[in-house]
C-alpha cells in the first residue's frame, strides 16, 4: 500500500511508478463543488480519466477497468464514511489516499 502525498495547493501533479508503469496524477480542488478530483495520464503524459471525485472507503478505478488505469486500487481512507472531502481534509489527516496494488486488491478480495 503505496500513501499518496496530498499538498497544500489547489492544483498539483505527482509522477507516480505504481506496478512498474509510470503514470501522472493530477489533483485539482474545485472550489466551486467544493471536492477534490483526480486525473490520471499516461507516460507520455495523455489523459487516460480526468474528474474523478475523490471520496471516502470507495474504490475508485473499479468501473475504469477497460481504460489502461494502473492495476491496482485507488482508495480514500477515512475513519468516517460520511466525511465530506474538503479542501484542508488530507493535510489535517481526517483521511488520505492510497494506491494498493494489484496483489493487495486480490488478497483483500479472497
Amino acid at each position: 500500500m503505496i500513501q499518496i502525498p496530498m499538498r497544500d495547493q489547489n492544483s498539483f501533479v505527482i509522477e507516480a511508478g505504481l506496478e512498474d508503469v509510470t503514470f501522472f496524477l493530477r489533483f485539482d480542488w474545485n472550489s466551486e463543488a467544493g471536492i477534490w478530483v483526480m486525473g490520471i495520464a499516461n507516460a507520455r503524459n495523455e489523459d487516460i480519466i480526468r474528474g474523478l471525485s475523490l471520496v471516502p472507503n470507495t474504490p475508485l478505478l473499479e468501473q475504469f477497468r477497460h481504460l489502461a488505469v494502473p492495476a491496482g486500487e485507488f482508495v480514500v481512507y477515512a475513519n468516517d464514511d460520511d466525511l465530506r472531502i474538503g479542501r484542508d481534509t488530507f493535510l489535517t489527516g481526517a483521511a488520505a489516499l492510497y494506491y494498493l496494488t494489484e496483489a493487495e486488491v486480490a488478497a483483500l478480495q479472497s
